[in-house]
């Protein structure tokens, strides 16, 4: 039998080779179903228009873009996780 881990929190580029970071965060939904969803950091260096939008939509918790801001990424931890700092 396999080794069910808990997964603290995700940071999923949207743009990786062959695969689509939106559908992986919508997979991700799907198979969390009802439960407690892990967090979701999007990011990205391809900070178009709506991408912010279609990454909320698909069902990350938060957006940062690339190169990361030390200063943003941590205010991104604290919305997510406000009680750990």
């Amino acid at each position: 039998m396999r080794e069910r881990r808990q997964v603290g929190i995700i940071l999923l580029d949207l743009n990786m080779p062959k695969v689509d970071g939106l559908a992986a965060t919508e997979t991700i939904r799907q198979i969390e179903g009802q439960c407690e969803h892990v967090p979701i950091i999007a990011i990205t260096a391809h900070d178009t228009y709506g991408m912010k939008d279609a990454a909320l939509a698909a069902g990350c918790s938060d957006y940062v873009r690339k190169p990361i801001d030390e200063n943003e990424f941590e205010r991104v931890l604290h919305r997510i996780f406000p009680l750990s700092f």
